[in-house]
């Protein structure tokens, strides 16, 4: 497997995404590259796979000395010409607030919440 080249992988997602996401203290090693996002709290690995695809990863972590994270999306698969899309939809969520996503996201996987269902989500959002 080749050797993850982190310029290449910048110049693919594009300046114009890594400013619009915050993009910063990046890590590598051998075959991926974890940056973070946003206020600090969000981190996004990207992995190469054998196949010459990405796998990425989005993590958010709560506020404080948070160990564990709130909320966790993977892509596999992604295309060189896809990833700068790919990060800006996770990372941005189409122009929506990410407080706003955090919260629909927690409220569509508890099924007992009065906004639940999609359609009560909207509604709400439209007020």
């Amino acid at each position: 497997m080749a050797r993850l080249d982190v310029a290449e992988l910048r110049r693919q997602i594009g300046v114009g995404t890594l400013m619009a996401t915050g993009a910063r203290n990046w890590v590598r090693d051998e075959h991926s590259v974890t940056f973070t996002t946003g206020d600090g709290r969000e981190r996004v690995t990207v992995t190469l796979t054998p196949q010459d695809t990405y796998d990425v990863r989005w993590l958010r972590y709560g506020h404080g000395y948070s160990v564990r994270p709130t909320a966790d999306r993977t892509l596999e698969g992604v295309y060189g010409d896809q990833i700068g899309e790919v990060i800006d939809g996770l990372v941005n969520r189409r122009g929506r607030s990410r407080r706003r996503v955090a919260a629909v996201g927690r409220y569509h996987t508890h099924k007992s919440h009065p906004y639940s269902h999609p359609a009560a989500r909207r509604h709400r959002r439209r007020r």
